[in-house]
C-alpha cells in the first residue's frame, strides 16, 4: 500500500494479450494506470464500467483489436467519447445490454465504425429510428464482417435502411425482432453471397405463409451459409414449398426450420 502523499511507483511493462475487468469497481485514474503499461500488447479488454476519463488511455492501446462494454451503460456523451477514442487498430466492438437509443447513436461521428469488423448492440432499445441512424455511420464501411442486432426492436423499415451495410456480411444475426416476411424478402434482395451464419429465430411474423420464397433466394444466393436459424418465425405449411426444398438441399449443414 502507498503512504498517504506519494504517489504510486508506476507499472512496469505487464505483456498481456487479454485482460477482463468485469464487475471491477475502479476510477478513472486506476484504470488507466493498469492499461498503460499493457498499451503496446493488449488485444482484447472487457470491461463492466468506464468511469468518466478513463478513456483517456485508449487511443495509446496500439495493439487493441477487440473491446467489449456489455452492460455498461453510458450516457450519450460518452458513447461519443469512446467512439473519438477507439484506437485505428479496433475491429469489434461490443457494446450489448446497454440501453442504446437513436440519441446514443446521433452522437457517434460519421466514419468511427468505418474499420470495424465486427459490431455488437445486441439487447438495446434501438428500434428502425436507431437502425436508420446505425445505417448512416455503416454506410461507407468495407470491412464490417459481423453485425448482430438481436432483441433490438429491428423491423421491416430498419432492415431497410441497413441493407446496404449487409452485402458483405458473413455474420447477420437479428433474433428476437418484429422481421415480417417483407423484412425477409428486402435481405434476400440484398444479395449477401459471403454469408455463413444467419439467425432469424423468434421473429414471429418472418414467415407466416409467405416466407419460403425469399429464404430460398436467401439460401440459394449464399453459398457459404453454415448456420441458418428460423426457429420460432411462424413456419407454416405453404413455407415449405419445392423451391425452398430444393434450395435446402444445397446446404447439408444449415439447420432445418421449426415450428
Amino acid at each position: 500500500m502507498t503512504p498517504r502523499g506519494l504517489q504510486a511507483p508506476p507499472l512496469q511493462h505487464i505483456p498481456l494479450g487479454y485482460l477482463d475487468l468485469s464487475r471491477w469497481n475502479v476510477d478513472a485514474a486506476q484504470m488507466s494506470r493498469l492499461l498503460e503499461p499493457m498499451a503496446s500488447t493488449l488485444e482484447v479488454l472487457h470491461v463492466s464500467q468506464v468511469p468518466r476519463g478513463s478513456l483517456l488511455v485508449l487511443p495509446s492501446m496500439t495493439a487493441l483489436k477487440q473491446l467489449h462494454m456489455a452492460a455498461t451503460h453510458p450516457r450519450p456523451e460518452d458513447l461519443q467519447a469512446l467512439a473519438r477514442a477507439l484506437p485505428g487498430a479496433v475491429q469489434a466492438v461490443d457494446m450489448q445490454s446497454n440501453q442504446l437509443t437513436k440519441r446514443h447513436l446521433e452522437r457517434v461521428p460519421e466514419g468511427a465504425f468505418a474499420r470495424l469488423r465486427s459490431l455488437t448492440l445486441a439487447d438495446n432499445p434501438l428500434g428502425d429510428e436507431g437502425a436508420k441512424r446505425l445505417a448512416r455511420l455503416l454506410r461507407d464501411t468495407r470491412a464490417l464482417r459481423e453485425l448482430r442486432l438481436g432483441q433490438t426492436g429491428l423491423g421491416d423499415a430498419g432492415v431497410e435502411a441497413l441493407a446496404p451495410a449487409c452485402r458483405l456480411l458473413e455474420l447477420l444475426h437479428v433474433q428476437e425482432n418484429q422481421i415480417t416476411s417483407a423484412g425477409l424478402r428486402t435481405l434476400a434482395d440484398a444479395a449477401m453471397p459471403r454469408l455463413r451464419s444467419l439467425a432469424l429465430v423468434e421473429n414471429p411474423a418472418l414467415m407466416r405463409g409467405r416466407g419460403g420464397a425469399p429464404l430460398a433466394q436467401i439460401l440459394r444466393t449464399s453459398p457459404e451459409l453454415w448456420m441458418l436459424d428460423i426457429s420460432a418465425t411462424g413456419v407454416q405449411d405453404q413455407d415449405m414449398t419445392q423451391e425452398l426444398m430444393d434450395a435446402f438441399s444445397r446446404h447439408t449443414s444449415v439447420l432445418v426450420p421449426s415450428q
